[in-house]
């Protein structure tokens, strides 16, 4: 592949492998997982999906353990325009979390930093979810464990306005921090926007100003101070609420 050009959780269970159809290409749907390796030779894998405008799409890129490569992950079409890329959104692992503008075929590019130039080889695996967006008012149910901090739960506001986003931690030895995050128009990392830390996180309440059509993520950080080497989980919920976009109280 050329090279391309720099132009931006739901926790699951993924049953489903895609497999190659073709050198360095593959084809992979919703709600499955590609595995590949990465070379010096083949320093990367292009994934085929189809998508509808308006889907909210979830990408990560995820190194073996074994593996000694920088994720870097790449959003695009099949005219090779990149739409969104991302690099250590969580460790040296990559996300991408982009609404798909148009119906028809993308691509999903799966590299190391560096790309040719690059170094570093070994496997990974892909996944690709489409998110279901949070509605006013519906608690969000969910489990994080914290040797998979994948979850994350998407917001769009359909209007300007003042939010409230209420998080409560409701059962299990882990105690997270809850972080929003958004990714400002051409920028590759995503920008804190409010977060509850802590010791022991057992819930808190945020009041953010938000901008109409803006994806928002929700999701979670390790809390150091209770860091264990055994996998420990946490039971939570979310919900939010709205004012009028009227309303100038601040964040």
């Amino acid at each position: 592949m050329k090279k391309l050009m720099l132009v931006l959780l739901l926790l699951v269970i993924i049953p489903a492998v895609a497999y190659a159809q073709g050198d360095n290409q593959a084809t992979i749907a919703y709600g499955e997982v590609a595995e590949g390796e990465l070379t010096n030779a083949d320093f990367d894998q292009e994934y085929l999906f189809e998508g509808g405008a308006g889907d909210v799409v979830i990408v990560q890129l995820v190194a073996d353990e074994n593996a000694d490569f920088d994720p870097l992950l790449y959003l695009a079409t099949i005219d090779n325009v990149i739409l969104a890329q991302n690099d250590d959104y969580s460790g040296y692992n990559a996300r991408i979390i982009y609404r798909l503008p148009d119906d028809g075929q993308y691509m999903i590019v799966a590299t190391r930093l560096g790309e040719r130039t690059g170094y570093g080889t070994g496997a990974f695996e892909v996944t690709l979810e489409e998110a279901q967006v949070s509605e006013l008012g519906v608690t969000i149910e969910g489990v994080v464990r914290s040797d998979e901090l994948t979850a994350a739960h998407v917001f769009v506001p359909e209007t300007d306005g003042i939010y409230e986003i209420k998080y409560t931690h409701v059962s299990g030895n882990f105690y997270p921090g809850f972080v929003v995050q958004t990714i400002p128009d051409e920028s590759t990392y995503y920008e804190e926007v409010a977060s509850i830390t802590g010791i022991e996180v057992l819930g808190g309440t945020v009041r953010v100003s938000l901008e109409a059509d803006q994806i928002y993520v929700m999701s979670f950080q390790e809390n150091y101070y209770t860091y264990s080497e055994t996998t420990e989980q946490a039971v939570y919920t979310i919900n939010i609420t709205g004012e009028a976009a009227e309303d100038d109280g601040s964040a």
